[in-house]
């Protein structure tokens, strides 16, 4: 009778011959399942921190820790800057935004009857024509444009003469708009290339000045929430009321705009100043 011999290996003889058998194979199944079971605890775990937090922002802002009504929160904050400079002394809002995957930022502009801008840091306004010097009067006292000029205010910016970090907003009028491309590297990346698709350039700049001169653009960030300045805390309590409308109008109406299958949800509004903690307010 013949006998078999049965021979063991060693480890390196395992790994450095065909005998070796690769586990591989044997290894992805489990580790595919298990990178799906995450995917899927995570999905899971972001929908119901949304269901949540869609609960919460439907939830009444009386019930919140901190609510006070408008006027009452504003004699709070008053009472916390006591001793404070009243040049830093700024009152602001913020939004919470729920908003599901996918759904894309906010953005919009909010007008405000009462400026927001101290009169040291008010920004400037530029205007491009070549009216006549009524005109030119016109835009500068009535209308508080800063730079009005021709030919003279595209050589004096090409010639680094003004300080553009100053300059908020640009408008042009038709006459001279095309001669504005040669300004396209220093005012192009400031965003202050006045152009008829950005409706920056008009025969008549008198409502487009106004209007804008008083707006302020917000864009939503990556954090689901939206800040406003909406004043000082040397505003009445009327003008503060108001701004906080025109912030409440600007977001709604961007809210009405927005492209997706499932808008945002606008919940719970803060009011804070500079020192104060947040309150809750009602907003909606």
């Amino acid at each position: 009778m013949n006998t078999v011999v049965l021979r063991s290996y060693t480890a390196s003889e395992l790994f450095c011959t065909k005998r070796f058998i690769s586990t591989s194979s044997i290894l992805l199944g489990p580790k595919s399942n298990d990178a799906k079971v995450a995917r899927d605890k995570s999905k899971k775990k972001e929908l119901r921190k949304l269901a949540m937090n869609k609960n919460i922002a439907k939830d009444p802002a009386y019930n919140q820790p901190l609510y006070m009504p408008l006027d009452m929160a504003l004699r709070y904050l008053r009472a916390a800057e006591v001793g404070y400079p009243t040049s830093q002394q700024t009152i602001s809002i913020t939004t919470k935004i729920v908003r599901d995957k996918g759904t894309p930022n906010l953005r919009g502009k909010v007008f405000f009857p009462h400026s927001i801008e101290s009169e040291n840091s008010k920004s400037k306004i530029m205007v491009f024509t070549n009216n006549d010097q009524s005109q030119i009067d016109y835009y500068k006292n009535e209308l508080g444009c800063d730079y009005v000029g021709g030919q003279d205010l595209v050589d004096a910016i090409q010639n680094d003469k003004i300080n553009l970090d100053e300059i908020k907003l640009s408008f042009a009028t038709p006459d001279i708009a095309s001669s504005l491309n040669k300004l396209g590297k220093k005012l192009g990346p400031k965003g202050l290339l006045p152009s008829t698709k950005r409706g920056t350039v008009a025969e008549n700049l008198t409502n487009i000045i106004k209007e804008n001169s008083a707006s302020y653009p917000f864009t939503q960030k990556r954090a689901d929430a939206i800040s406003f300045p909406v004043g000082r805390l040397t505003f009445s309590d009327l003008k503060l009321a108001q701004n906080i409308n025109a912030v409440r109008d600007g977001l709604y109406k961007s809210l009405s705009e927005q492209q997706s299958r499932k808008p945002s949800i606008v919940g719970h509004t803060y009011i804070t100043s500079t020192n104060s903690p947040a309150i809750t307010i009602d907003f909606k």
